[in-house]
C-alpha cells in the first residue's frame, strides 16, 4: 500500500479519535454542570420551603425610642403594665356593645383567643345567659376604667362603669362593676404570625369573676 496514502489514514484516525475524545469531554462537561444545576435548584428550593417569617416585638419608650427589641420565637415575660392592658381589652371586648353586629361578633372572637381553659367556659356561659347579640343595633354599651389594682402576681382587680344607650343617643342606664382576672403566659404557640402580632407575649386569661355593684 502507498505509504503516503496510511499516513494519511493515519492522520485522519487520530484526528477522528482525538474529535471523539473532545466530544466525550464535552459530554462529561455538559453532564456535569447539570448536575451541579439540579443540586443548586434542590438546595434552593429547599432553604425556601425552610423560610420562615420572624415576628418582633419592641418595646416604646415614653419617649418614643424604640428599645428591647426580640423575635417572638424567644419568649418574653410580661411586665405587670402590660397584663394590666391585656385585661382592660379583654374587659371591654366582652362588655361593650357598638352597634355594628360585625364589630361585636369581633370582640368576642379576640375574647375567645385571649382566653383558655376554665376561662373559656365562663365566656359560653356569659355568652347563654346574657345573650350579647340579642339588642345589637338597637343599644350600645360603653364601659369606662374607674381603676384598677394588682391582687397578686398575676390576679387583677378592676372597676369599670357602664353606660348603656338607646339608638337615639339617649342614656338608659350607667351600672358599676368591679371583677377580678386571672392572667397567665399560654404553654401553646401561637398558631399563626398574625397572632402573634396580636398577641406578643401570648396572655391569656385564665379565670375572671365580676358582678354589678349594690
Amino acid at each position: 500500500m502507498n505509504n503516503k496514502y496510511i499516513k494519511a489514514q493515519n492522520e485522519w484516525n487520530d484526528r477522528l479519535g482525538s474529535a471523539d475524545k473532545q466530544i466525550k469531554n464535552w459530554k462529561l462537561a455538559f453532564f456535569s454542570s447539570l448536575i451541579i444545576v439540579i443540586l443548586l435548584s434542590i438546595a434552593f428550593i429547599i432553604t425556601l420551603m425552610r423560610q420562615q417569617n420572624f415576628v418582633y416585638v419592641a418595646e416604646v419608650k415614653p419617649n418614643e425610642q424604640i428599645a428591647n427589641i426580640h423575635p417572638i420565637l424567644n419568649r418574653v415575660t410580661a411586665t405587670k403594665v402590660q397584663e394590666e392592658a391585656f385585661v382592660s381589652d379583654f374587659i371591654k371586648d366582652i362588655m361593650n356593645i357598638p352597634l355594628d353586629p360585625v364589630v361585636l361578633q369581633k370582640q368576642w372572637v379576640n375574647a375567645f383567643s385571649s382566653s383558655e381553659g376554665r376561662a373559656k367556659d365562663q365566656l359560653n356561659q356569659i355568652i347563654r345567659k346574657d345573650r350579647p347579640f340579642k339588642n345589637v343595633g338597637q343599644i350600645t354599651r360603653e364601659i369606662k376604667l374607674i381603676n384598677f389594682n394588682a391582687l397578686s402576681d398575676h390576679t387583677y382587680e378592676f372597676n369599670w362603669e357602664a353606660k348603656t344607650y338607646a339608638r337615639s343617643g339617649k342614656e338608659i342606664s350607667s351600672e358599676l362593676f368591679h371583677g377580678s382576672f386571672t392572667v397567665q403566659t399560654s404553654q401553646e404557640k401561637p398558631a399563626s404570625s398574625f397572632e402573634a402580632l396580636q398577641n406578643p407575649f401570648n396572655l391569656k386569661i385564665a379565670y375572671f369573676d365580676f358582678s354589678k355593684k349594690g
